[in-house]
């Protein structure tokens, strides 16, 4: 019979696992916090998207790419004008990681995420279809 109680975070295991996690997002953000510089000549290297390619209109995370390449000039409010859920996304990428890769530092757990109310998935939803419509309207 399987053992149907929730894994305690703070088990040897799943302090090892949340370690791991933080070191690795912790240590993406520094990765792209040294190579910034030279984002414009890594970028030459991308293709474009698909889906504006082939259908014309720009995918639901077109501007990614574009947000990430305006803030790493510090061009933020450029960034959040063309590209607002994409910047607020790298923000949290970032901020995050940072807290994750220094709670891993410390030897911490990272936090345990609870499951986010149904009408938190519902405003996700309707800000990724907004910022969509937003894109398609201002030509990104």
């Amino acid at each position: 019979m399987e053992n149907s109680e929730p894994v305690d975070p703070l088990t040897p295991q799943a302090r090892a696992g949340s370690r791991r996690l933080g070191l690795a997002w912790g240590g993406a953000v520094l990765t792209l916090l040294l190579i910034a510089p030279w984002g414009g000549w890594l970028t030459s290297w991308l293709w474009s998207c698909p889906t504006k390619r082939l259908f014309g209109i720009p995918c639901p995370t077109c501007g990614l790419t574009r947000a990430a390449l305006a803030l790493s000039r510090f061009e933020v409010v450029e960034a959040l004008v063309r590209f607002p859920l994409q910047t607020l996304a790298w923000g949290v990428f970032l901020a995050g990681g940072t807290v994750a890769g220094v709670l891993a530092l410390l030897g911490r757990p990272l936090p345990k995420l609870k499951e986010p109310p149904r009408w938190a998935k519902i405003l996700a939803i309707v800000a990724v279809l907004c910022n969509w419509f937003y894109g398609i309207f201002t030509g990104i």
